[in-house]
């Protein structure tokens, strides 16, 4: 009791010096000096509470211990202020925490909406409530001079791992059959038959935009349509028959090349890439000066969900293509691989262990999202994830034990769990994934340390 009475002092009389000297000793007196700062701050471990799903898929509540080193502080010496730049953990838990603090001067704390003149002597070990206001007080040792610091510790108000969900987008849409989206010149495009057969292609701007009306495609014969659109330099690309088409709108359509089979839906980066009707493998970055690859080996996927390019992990300063795939012959999924300045596809040997194939998913749909790999199907029953460029896969559990090779976080919308219909899907560059289903749902989400703007 009488040390707790010790600390407590009332500000601004802090605290005071007597000093008895007798004639008949030398007594050495303490050097004092004028100055006051607190020279590094350091929070000290704290717990972060957050929810988990435990071996029976129930949810449960799990603390994790964390130190607060991770979270550099900055002191502001202009302004006397004291704050974090990175945020802590979300669910931190700060109502006890200690700090270590380095100083010239006396350091004292208070909590001023508690009670303003009541103000603590700060000792190593103590455990501070930072859910409070705080203030940090330093006294120069010869007690002319005293400083505040105004202190905030910034904790992040969202989970950043979660994938968040909203189907708010379902407003004013549209829904098309056998449609296909892609996202270009800062909007999604979505193409398909309307209600009257008629081919149609509906958009909408990705931020702050609204559904325009079904419009009727004009430019191409709508009967050889081969149903797959792609977005390359601003410009969207489809085939229809044998003949490449070109469109800055979506709406209207010109001749870019005869001669190809199909497209092959691309990310938009390195090269465009499409199959000729002698059965050839050719790529090109404009619109009709396509150079041939090599012939399509066997085994090459029929129905490329993908193409992706990216930098390779051994070597950043060379890009990696990567086509994701079924093939007919045995419908497995497939994944090849080469480099741009190659001629020769590779194929990735499947791995012994069969659960780490990409199923034959229905409607198979592959983006590439926080630099892996995910898949998703019909049905709708979750994500595969690839950290190895398509080789391994990995379903998306909600359930992990302490390391897992997957993100338990990526889940698909809990109302399209079991949904068996036709959908379209897509990625753009403000870190979201689009879904639009034949009946009517459009589902955006996005992992919330992803997310670059919200609507």
């Amino acid at each position: 009791m009488f040390c707790k009475a010790m600390k407590r002092l009332l500000f601004p009389i802090l605290f005071g010096i007597v000093l008895f000297t007798d004639s008949c000793l030398k007594v050495d007196k303490t050097e004092t000096n004028p100055q006051a700062a607190i020279t590094s701050f350091t929070l000290g471990y704290f717990n972060v509470r957050f929810h988990d799903v435990n071996y029976l898929g129930n949810d449960t509540i799990v603390y994790t211990r964390q130190g607060g080193a991770m979270y550099p502080m900055t002191i502001d010496q202009m302004n006397n202020r004291i704050y974090n730049i990175d945020s802590l953990a979300y669910g931190a838990v700060l109502n006890s925490v200690t700090c270590n603090i380095s100083s010239v001067g006396t350091v004292l704390y208070r909590y001023p909406d508690l009670d303003e003149g009541v103000a603590y002597v700060w000792n190593y070990g103590d455990s501070l409530d930072f859910t409070r206001k705080l203030q940090f007080i330093v006294v120069s040792t010869d007690e002319t001079y005293t400083r505040a610091y105004d202190f905030q510790l910034n904790v992040r108000t969202v989970f950043p791992d979660s994938l968040i969900w909203t189907n708010a987008d379902s407003i004013g849409y549209s829904p098309l059959r056998d449609q296909c989206s892609v996202f270009a010149l800062d909007s999604l495009f979505n193409f398909g038959y309307d209600d009257n057969g008629i081919l149609s292609m509906v958009c909408k701007k990705a931020v702050n935009g609204e559904w325009k009306v079904p419009q009727a495609i004009s430019g191409f014969d709508a009967a050889g349509w081969k149903k797959a659109v792609t977005a390359y330099n601003d410009t969207l690309y489809t085939v229809s028959g044998s003949v490449l088409y070109c469109s800055a709108n979506g709406v209207e359509w010109q001749t870019a090349a005869d001669g190809i089979s199909s497209i092959m839906p691309s990310d938009g980066n390195g090269w465009l890439y499409a199959v000729s009707n002698d059965g050839k493998l050719l790529k090109s970055q404009g619109k009709s000066s396509w150079s041939q690859v090599e012939a399509i080996p066997e085994g090459f996927p029929d129905s490329i969900a993908k193409v992706f390019t990216y930098p390779s992990v051994t070597n950043p300063a060379l890009d990696r293509v990567i086509f994701t795939g079924i093939s007919n012959d045995d419908g497995i999924v497939r994944t090849w691989t080469i480099f741009p300045n190659d001629s020769v596809l590779t194929r990735y040997d499947s791995p012994q262990d069969s659960s780490l194939l990409l199923p034959a998913l229905g409607s198979l749909s592959v983006i590439r999202y926080d630099g892996k790999l995910y898949a998703f199907g019909a049905g709708f029953d979750g994500f595969r994830e690839s950290s190895d460029n398509g080789l391994t896969w990995f379903f998306c559990d909600r359930y992990a034990y302490d390391y897992s090779s997957w993100n338990q976080y990526m889940q698909l919308p809990a109302a399209l769990k079991g949904l068996d219909c036709g959908f379209s899907y897509a990625t753009d560059n403000l870190g979201n994934i689009w879904i639009m289903t034949e009946d009517g749902q459009v589902w955006r989400g996005a992992i919330n340390r992803l997310r670059k703007r919200l609507e």
